[in-house]
């Protein structure tokens, strides 16, 4: 059964938004919904660092995040982006990690999260799948669960088509990290097998930071009805 985690990004911008998150992965059915944590200098050079800064989630605002979604029976964890966040994560029982496809070479983010042993989400590319590092990790861990991307912003469908692993490689992806501005390669996911499907959403009605590579909820609905 396909496993669609509700990527939040920048696409909210109060932590009531935040919640409405987490409310509306859980109407879809959907298994998971995950933010993004940072600190200062991972968005120093960012055009929008001032809004970054505004949304950027804390320990106490993780906590209440994963309470909320504890309270109500939704998934909810982080694509982590620096070493000193895992500490406080693991405080707060977080149940699952998420490594963003530009942090696939920080060994010290790579190893920090992989010494927790928590089943962890690493977006890539088929090149990635042969990195020798990741072999070679002072830490007995198992490998994490690839997820094939395209690392465009927006991609297009042919992005991935043009780049997609071969069927043996295939193999080693456990799913899909989605950046189009559209829902033609869950489709194919969902009739292909694949097991774990990240897509960027965006709260209906809203215009957010990533709204051209996310979709809304109510447009998720409805390919999820048919």
């Amino acid at each position: 059964m396909l496993k669609i985690i509700a990527e939040a990004g920048c696409n909210w911008t109060t932590m009531k938004e935040a919640f409405k998150f987490i409310e509306k992965s859980k109407e879809l059915g959907l298994w998971a919904t995950k933010f993004q944590i940072y600190n200062k200098e991972n968005i120093k050079s960012n055009p929008n660092k001032i809004f970054l800064e505004s949304i950027r989630i804390t320990k106490t605002k993780a906590y209440y995040l994963l309470k909320y979604g504890e309270q109500i029976g939704q998934n909810v964890f982080f694509s982590v982006m620096y070493p000193e966040a895992v500490d406080w994560l693991e405080e707060l029982q977080v149940s699952y990690y998420k490594i963003r496809y530009k942090d696939q070479n920080n060994v010290n983010l790579l190893e920090k999260i992989a010494s927790t042993k928590k089943p962890t989400f690493l977006s890539c590319d088929q090149s990635y799948l042969n990195w020798y590092s990741l072999k070679n990790m002072k830490v007995d861990v198992d490998y994490p669960r690839f997820l094939y991307c395209v690392p465009k912003y927006p991609a297009v469908y042919n992005d991935y088509l043009r780049n997609m692993p071969t069927s043996s490689q295939m193999k080693m992806f456990a799913g899909i990290s989605d950046h189009t501005s559209d829902l033609r390669l869950l489709e194919e996911a969902m009739w292909h097998g694949v097991l774990y499907f990240e897509k960027h959403l965006m709260l209906d009605g809203t215009e957010p930071l990533e709204k051209d590579w996310s979709v809304s909820f109510s447009q998720l609905r409805e390919v999820l009805n048919k």
